[in-house]
């Protein structure tokens, strides 16, 4: 249930933060890119945001609301792991710099 309640709350904030209708987007897809987004949010406040990850995003967003599920969460793990890496390189940054 608390799953459940999660999944449809991602959803939820997913379609009223990124404009996709809730109707036809799988809640999966939903969650996913919604993590992507926060990741790459987070890149970005370091300083650090890759150039081609909020493309990436877009690219699952768009994916996502044709019903292409599979392709919108591995766009949207690809994009995740792209921010994350980002902030990698801002915590090594900042380690060099002190």
């Amino acid at each position: 249930m608390k799953e459940k309640i999660l999944m449809s709350a991602s959803a939820l904030l997913f379609t009223a933060g990124m404009g996709i209708a809730q109707a036809g987007v799988d809640p999966k897809a939903a969650e996913a890119i919604a993590e992507a987004v926060e990741a790459a949010d987070q890149a970005e406040e370091a300083g650090f945001i890759w150039k081609s990850t909020r493309k990436i995003i877009g690219q699952a967003k768009e994916s996502a609301k044709k019903g292409e599920t599979d392709k919108a969460i591995e766009l949207a793990d690809k994009a995740e792991t792209q921010a994350e890496l980002a902030l990698q390189q801002a915590k090594k940054a900042e380690e060099i710099v002190n």
